[in-house]
């Protein structure tokens, strides 16, 4: 069954059930950048509106979402401090049980279940800035697309570098081979070893 885009209560319900398969707390960039790869990749009816962004492609949307969940109860968002820097990190709430029984949100998590499965078991070890990489070279790829332009590897690469200039040419690399293995960079040329 083809839904169509979800509404907030089962928008909340998909991010709940993300945070519940981890088993452990997120990031806000961890969530937000998985939403959206479930939404361009996996085809996840969020109706959520991404535009590229410091960190990768953004959505105001999804951390509105998240707000609504931490008011519901459903997940609990704290800001942490680090070094010179800070984040997010988004746990399970008290409520997050009984919601994700409730009806509608019971039936669009077992309709997405192989799409949440798939984000987990794919994503769960990446690194906020990794997350931030992946997305970038799927906007990349799609943004192409979307133009009738297919690229090369080294131009995916290319571009994605020039979006987020500071982060490793090797690591882009490395998970750019990884994506288009997977199936996930479907209109990129893959890399043929020398």
């Amino acid at each position: 069954m083809v839904s169509s885009e979800l509404n907030v209560l089962e928008r909340v319900g998909v991010l709940a059930a993300i945070v519940h398969r981890m088993g452990k707390g997120v990031g806000r960039i961890f969530l937000t950048k998985t939403a959206y790869l479930l939404q361009v990749v996996k085809g996840v009816p969020f109706g959520y509106s991404f535009r590229l962004y410091l960190y990768g492609p953004y959505s105001a949307e999804v951390v509105n979402d998240i707000g609504t969940a931490t008011c519901w109860k459903v997940l609990h968002e704290r800001y942490y401090s680090y070094g010179q820097g800070g984040g997010y990190e988004i746990t399970l709430g008290e409520a997050v049980d009984t919601f994700l029984q409730m009806e509608p949100v019971r039936a669009i998590v077992e309709e997405y279940h192989d799409a949440i499965d798939w984000a987990v078991e794919s994503l769960e070890n990446y690194s906020a800035a990794e997350m931030e990489a992946i997305a970038t070279l799927v906007w990349v790829d799609r943004e192409m697309n979307s133009r009738g332009i297919t690229l090369s590897t080294e131009e995916l690469l290319d571009m994605a570098q020039k979006i987020k200039p500071r982060f490793p040419r090797e690591r882009f690399r490395q998970l750019a081979e990884k994506l288009i293995d997977e199936g996930v960079l479907s209109h990129v040329q893959p890399l043929h070893s020398v």
